[in-house]
C-alpha cells in the first residue's frame, strides 16, 4: 500500500459516510439545543457552535494519527 498515492489509499466511501453522520449529528445538536442554550447562555448556537469546534479538534487529531507512519 505505502507505493500508492494518497488518493487512492483513501477509502472515499468511508469518508462520505463519515461526513455525512457528522453533518447529521451537528444538526440535530444545533436544532434540538437552540431554546436552551438562548435562555441559559443568551447564545442560541452555543451548543451548536461548541460540537462544531470538537468536531474539527477531532478531524485534526485523526488527521495527525491518519499521517504517522504504522
Amino acid at each position: 500500500f505505502s507505493g500508492l498515492p494518497l488518493i487512492q489509499r483513501v477509502d472515499w466511501t468511508l469518508i462520505c459516510a463519515w461526513f455525512a453522520l457528522m453533518s447529521i449529528g451537528l444538526i440535530m445538536v444545533s436544532s434540538a439545543s437552540v431554546s436552551f442554550a438562548e435562555a441559559v447562555y443568551r447564545d442560541a448556537w452555543f451548543f451548536g457552535m461548541r460540537h462544531f469546534v470538537f468536531m474539527l479538534l477531532g478531524l485534526v487529531l485523526a488527521t495527525f494519527v491518519v499521517c504517522v507512519p504504522m
